[in-house]
This record gives structure tokens, C-alpha cells and sequence, in this order.
């Protein structure tokens, strides 16, 4: 089976980590072929059982000597996330892009209150442990800049945003192997 490993905070300022260097330390805690797709920290997994989030990201700190937080998704539950339509038939394009924010616990009443800001954010979905949103494209060029601080909201929990292209990708690579197997 499949999963996907989304790590949190990679190749961000003094927090560098080399895609081949991440490969191998993965090879060494038991996910050989483990595959990387862009160098923000999402990694395709092969494994028998649900990858230990504990142990990888015990493994990865005592190599990089930092913290990597990391959530992790089958590919079976992305294939259904992406099939819910979780954006309501809103597509990435110039003006728009679409986001989702895995949360490695249950997300309760943190999202009470968030209301969307017109020309800047609509929150699309929360589910138990993700939620979407569409950010659009601002004066400065950026998607994401807005009033809301999710990660004040989320400061006790892990979270980590991906944007909804990287996930299709990474979806549409671990369906390719799966099928390459069968």
C-alpha cells in the first residue's frame, strides 16, 4: 500500500534537507524506494502497515538534527479526499488557487468563527482532521497572504498546507506505481 508523508517546515531558512539525503535516511528506517516530489516535503511511501510518524520523525531529527514534524495520508484516503470535490467544482488557475491544510489531530472548534474575506480567502470544507480553502491572487502576487493566522490557531498541533496541484501530482504518482504493481 501507499502513503504519503507530508513533512512540515523543510528547506526553509537554516532547515535544509537534500531530496536524496531524505531518500536514504528513509531507506534506513526501513522505506526503501521512498520517492520525493518537489523539495517541500512530500514523500511517497511503500509500505505493508501505516508508516510510524513517531519513529520517522524520530529518525529524521537524529540525521538533520531538527525537528520534522510529519502527517501522513494513504493513498487511499487522498483518491477519496480528492473525489469528495472538496472546492465545489473551483479549479487552480491565475486567479485562484486551491489549499489544504492536513492537521495531525482532530481540528474540534478551532475553525469556529473563520469567515471568509472576500477577494482574499474562502474557507471551502473542514473536516475532522483537514480543511480548504481557496486563496486568491493578490496586488503582490501572493494566494495566501490573509487576516487570518491559522498558525496561531493550530500552535499545539501539527499542520502543514499543500497546494491542491502538489497533491494531485503526488496522487496521480502513487496510483501510477500502485497500478505498475498489479
Amino acid at each position: 500500500m501507499y502513503y504519503v508523508a507530508f513533512l512540515r517546515g523543510i528547506n526553509l531558512g537554516k532547515r535544509k534537507v537534500k531530496m536524496d539525503e531524505l531518500r536514504k535516511v528513509l531507506a534506513d528506517l526501513g522505506y526503501s524506494g521512498a520517492e520525493t516530489l518537489i523539495a517541500s516535503g512530500n514523500v511517497l511511501l511503500k509500505s505493508d502497515k501505516e508508516p510510524d510518524v513517531e519513529a520517522l520523525e524520530k529518525g529524521m531529527k537524529a540525521h538533520f538534527g531538527f525537528a520534522i514534524p510529519t502527517i501522513i495520508r494513504s493513498l487511499e484516503e487522498l483518491q477519496d479526499m480528492i473525489a469528495s470535490d472538496p472546492f465545489n467544482g473551483e479549479e487552480h488557475n491565475d486567479d485562484q488557487h486551491l489549499f489544504v491544510t492536513f492537521v495531525a489531530e482532530s481540528i474540534g472548534d478551532r475553525l469556529d468563527g473563520v469567515q471568509a474575506e472576500p477577494g482574499v480567502f474562502d474557507l471551502t470544507r473542514i473536516d475532522e482532521d483537514q480543511f480548504f480553502f481557496i486563496g486568491y491572487r493578490r496586488d503582490d502576487g501572493r494566494y495566501t497572504q490573509f487576516g487570518v493566522d491559522f498558525e496561531k490557531l493550530f500552535r499545539d498541533l501539527t499542520i502543514t498546507n499543500r497546494n491542491w496541484n502538489t497533491i494531485l501530482r503526488m496522487v496521480d504518482k502513487a496510483a501510477q506505481k500502485q497500478e505498475s504493481k498489479t
